[in-house]
């Protein structure tokens, strides 16, 4: 299967108040995120954020950078993992948001 991540901006709703570990040792915080999905919805679910990255300082209601990468369990099933960083996210800018225009792709396969 053809690895799949997205990176997005997920406001941190709640964290764990201590850690939890994976089955190699590695710290982690379970967390609550809300996020914007593809179809404009606003959701809620459940992520992991490292312990590693928990020790720089995040802060309830504040919005951070995050990964949603598919995996398949032992069932077979796909699933999606997320996980969440210390670093703040703003989520990016649009071409309307400073009146630019979308610029004009040359076709590189037309030049001799």
């Amino acid at each position: 299967m053809e690895k799949q991540i997205k990176k997005f901006t997920a406001k941190l709703i709640s964290i764990a108040g201590k850690p939890s570990a994976t089955a190699t040792g590695t710290e982690f915080r379970r967390c609550t995120i809300e996020y914007k999905a593809e179809d404009g919805s606003i959701k809620q679910a459940s992520a992991r954020m490292w312990e590693k990255n928990y020790a720089y300082g995040v802060e309830v209601g504040q919005s951070y950078s995050a990964n949603a990468e598919v995996w398949v369990d032992k069932d077979g099933e796909p699933r999606v993992d997320l996980t969440v960083s210390h670093l703040q996210g703003a989520g990016g800018a649009s071409l309307s948001d400073f009146g630019f225009t979308a610029p004009v792709v040359a076709d590189l396969n037309k030049v001799s």
